[in-house]
């Protein structure tokens, strides 16, 4: 019941987003939310990538400025990034590498180390609390 509550409320708040952003919007164009639309499928499969996730992130603040060019409010940008950062568990068996006798010892140390271990959006938000913080914040309230 939680989680359904939970995606109905994620479902509606997307809807009411889009239509304030589609239906208030004065000047829409909608070849810039073809090109935010191939940024979030860029979004979407960068999870495949080996290294060098943050940067992709970072350069893939297009979606936003496209957005933004369309003329529909570039909120819907963020909550549709929000919605495709991956979050998942690791499947590998950790515990088939090691001996029997070791491995009621290696179960715990993995559980606490996985229940440690720092999700991606755990990850992103402490890489760009910085520039958030003293950037983008203050030319926030500068500008309103």
């Amino acid at each position: 019941m939680r989680v359904f509550l939970l995606a109905l409320a994620v479902v509606d708040g997307i809807g009411a987003l889009s239509i304030i952003a589609l239906v208030y919007t004065e000047n829409f164009t909608p070849l810039p939310l073809l090109i935010a639309a191939a940024g979030l499928v860029g979004v979407y499969f960068k999870r495949y990538l080996r290294s060098g996730r943050g940067r992709v992130y970072a350069s893939l603040a297009i979606v936003w400025l496209a957005f933004l060019a369309s003329g529909v409010h570039p909120t819907l940008a963020g909550v549709a990034m929000a919605l495709l950062v991956p979050v998942y568990r690791p499947t590998a068996p950790i515990c088939a590498y090691f001996p029997p006798v070791a491995q009621h010892r290696v179960r715990r140390a993995a559980a606490n180390s996985l229940r440690e271990s720092i999700s991606i959006n755990e990850c992103l938000q402490s890489a760009y609390a910085p520039y958030v913080a003293y950037v983008i914040l203050p030319l926030f309230a500068l500008v309103n």
